[in-house]
């Protein structure tokens, strides 16, 4: 069987804001937290 993640608009606006605060502490720590919950995602997919 294959499963579908659904993320709200507001976990969206989250992960987003969480995004740029990392990457306001320092550069390229924003991208690698957005590539870890990408990572994540997939895997709550896989096996959920």
């Amino acid at each position: 069987m294959k499963y579908k993640l659904v993320v709200s608009d507001d976990a969206n606006n989250d992960v987003e804001n969480a995004m740029d605060y990392y990457e306001n502490e320092q550069k390229g720590l924003g991208k690698k937290y957005l590539l870890s919950v990408r990572a994540c995602s997939k895997l709550i997919v896989q096996n959920p």
